[in-house]
């Protein structure tokens, strides 16, 4: 029996590849309070407490951070022994004194540019003798004055706005990825990347670039790589042109010879005639090209399929022929190799599979549940590739 083939180091390099950078994790508040006879406490961050309560300790230093989204913070305090102070803003505000012993006494917060237009910055104060005060918002004042009463404690957290629109676009660009930044430059961070065909929600658009919805905030995309205009559906074709399948995907008969597992998660092909040219089952990206004991020389390439990121696998090549390096681009038909016996295998033929979402993490890539449609083991689905060929994919 021709074994399946492994793919635990695929998945490796697949999910490094395609998974978006923890850094993008959305608008996010943090704040550090300078407590009396405490000094500065550690980072808090949206909704904890920063401060102290039932110590009677009064809060004198407050420093508050806006990240993940464009735009500021305007912050303004109430002082013992001063009142009112001047504003200041930034992404990065500090309000209070140190050194000088006096008590934080109310404040205001509010944003500014799109973080004012997607979020509410909601807020909080404990108060010497009167305990945890009602949250307010955007300006509103926190705390007391003309009381002689000491913030103790704060909570801040940022509340995403319902009236925040979008429009609806495409990222359209002949099959590569389309990086995500964390601002309209180049040289910003990469937080990401996008496939063709995903559906994004645009902000707005200046320039060159596209604000968009990314990971509960936002980032920023070339905009000449967008379009209103839905991709139309992905066909997808079998990899050779004359094939018979030997061993289709699912139970393996404990009859077969040489039968170890259950569950085979592909199909094998032979060519019917002398072409054993492989080729790409529909346009998409080289995500992996090399060898293994198990797979000999094999190939992952990624497609998306209404917005979900499909993968093909092929397995014992003979070669690369015509397949880019990673990260390159095919389209549907081009040839990428040759069928062949490399790798554990006991004959010519094609080890082909298609997987969707997670992909296998058994070492042989099988499962133990018998199921011609799909499988669930362990928490992962495995798909017959035969059905997405057929265009209609679970």
């Amino acid at each position: 029996m021709k074994r399946t083939v492994s793919i635990l180091l695929i998945l490796a390099l697949v999910f490094s590849m395609n998974t978006f950078s923890a850094f993008a994790s959305g608008a996010s508040i943090s704040y550090r309070a300078h407590v009396q006879d405490v000094g500065d406490q550690q980072w808090f961050s949206d909704g904890q407490m920063a401060g102290t309560t039932g110590r009677a300790k009064r809060l004198e230093e407050l420093v508050i951070k806006l990240s993940g989204v464009d735009g500021g913070l305007v912050a303004r305090a109430h002082i013992q022994n001063k009142g009112w102070v001047n504003e200041v803003s930034g992404t990065t505000v500090t309000i209070g004194t140190r050194g000088q012993s006096l008590r934080l006494e109310a404040l205001t917060l509010r944003l500014t540019g799109r973080a004012a237009e997607l979020y509410s910055i909601q807020y909080r104060t404990h108060v010497a003798g009167i305990g945890w005060q009602a949250f307010v918002a955007d300006g509103t004042i926190a705390g007391t004055t003309g009381q002689s009463r000491a913030i103790e404690a704060v909570e801040i957290r940022l509340v995403a706005k319902s009236n925040s629109t979008t429009q609806t676009y495409y990222v359209s660009t002949n099959g590569s990825n389309l990086n995500v930044r964390a601002a309209a430059s180049q040289d910003s961070a990469l937080l990401g990347k996008l496939s063709n065909g995903t559906e994004v929600s645009v902000y707005s658009i200046s320039g060159s670039w596209a604000m968009i919805a990314y990971n509960g905030g936002s980032a920023y995309v070339c905009k000449d790589y967008l379009t209103r205009t839905a991709p139309a559906a992905v066909s997808f074709q079998w990899p050779m042109s004359s094939y018979k399948v030997t061993q289709r995907f699912g139970h393996v008969p404990s009859s077969r010879a040489g039968s170890s597992r259950p569950y085979h998660c592909g199909i094998d092909i032979v060519a019917t005639t002398t072409d054993y040219s492989i080729h790409a089952t529909a346009a998409g990206v080289v995500v992996y090209r090399g060898s293994s004991a198990s797979n000999g020389n094999h190939i992952v390439l990624a497609h998306t399929v209404n917005g979900q990121t499909v993968y093909s696998f092929y397995a014992h090549l003979a070669n690369f022929q015509n397949c880019p390096q990673v990260n390159g681009t095919v389209a549907k038909g081009q040839t990428i190799a040759t069928m062949g016996s490399t790798g554990n295998s006991t004959g010519p033929h094609l080890h082909f599979g298609i997987f969707t979402g997670r992909l296998s993490t058994d070492p042989l890539g099988y499962t133990g549940v018998n199921n011609t449609t799909k499988a669930t083991w362990d928490g992962i689905t495995y798909y017959n590739p035969e059905i997405v060929l057929s265009g209609k994919l679970p």
